[in-house]
């Protein structure tokens, strides 16, 4: 491997091969660590640790975009953070900062549809070890950690209620994402056409009934989210 890989390969990613499955191992046990670490600490290095994991999911969006920049790659119609999963990620420091529920709420509710539907069936092109590749991981897998941390060390639970919270905030965006699209003829969160690569929406039709069901199945999503925390809680109530 040549230092110039990271930055030109032209290796694509293989959906499902060795690396997509080393990559969830090793986010399986770095998230394992992290949590068991932040169960067994004080106060102050708890929070550490979190703020720890919300910087780098951070900083790696930013250092993507840098870079990005660098390689004259980078296009405002195309790679402005605006994608839930790097929206959240981008500001992941400052909610690691303001702990509330409404805000975990919706924070439990995108990244456990969003981010792990997309380490499910990641859209990504370039394999290892190119520099998308380890943003994706990162992001992507940073904030399934960040809540699993915020859900095991701090307490946290999604509420009932905040599924449609949650879901009105998706609209509201959604709303936003289309003024955005048409102003700069962009096509932000798929929604005038589907991703090149292989993704879920390609069993939900063409244009724009994929976006119509997508809408429909989003608040039985959520609740299927919620089943499992509330037979938690109820069992141990």
């Amino acid at each position: 491997m040549k230092w110039s890989d990271v930055f030109y390969t032209e290796e694509p990613f293989r959906p499902y091969g060795l690396s997509y499955f080393i990559s969830i191992l090793v986010l399986i046990v770095v998230g394992y660590l992290l949590i068991e670490l932040g169960k067994k600490s004080a106060g102050p290095k708890r929070d550490f640790i979190f703020k720890v994991i919300a910087s780098i999911v951070s900083l790696s969006i930013i250092a993507w975009a840098i870079i990005e920049i660098a390689l004259d790659r980078f296009y405002i119609e195309s790679d402005l953070p605006l994608i839930f999963c790097n929206l959240i990620g981008l500001f992941l420091p400052i909610f690691a900062f303001y702990r509330k529920q409404w805000l975990f709420d919706i924070l439990y509710y995108i990244i456990m549809a969003g981010a792990v539907m997309s380490v499910l069936t990641p859209a990504l092109k370039q394999a290892y070890p190119h520099y998308e590749a380890f943003k994706f991981w990162i992001v992507h897998g940073g904030l399934v950690i960040f809540i699993l941390y915020q859900m095991i060390v701090y307490g946290y639970w999604p509420t009932r209620k905040g599924i449609l919270t949650s879901f009105l905030f998706i609209q509201a965006y959604v709303l936003f994402i289309i003024g955005v699209n048409y102003i700069l003829d962009a096509n932000y969160l798929f929604l005038w056409e589907k991703p090149t690569t292989a993704s879920i929406l390609d069993i939900l039709g063409p244009w724009p009934y994929y976006i119509i069901i997508m809408d429909l199945i989003l608040l039985p999503y959520f609740f299927i989210l919620y089943a499992p925390i509330w037979l938690i809680r109820r069992k141990s109530a």
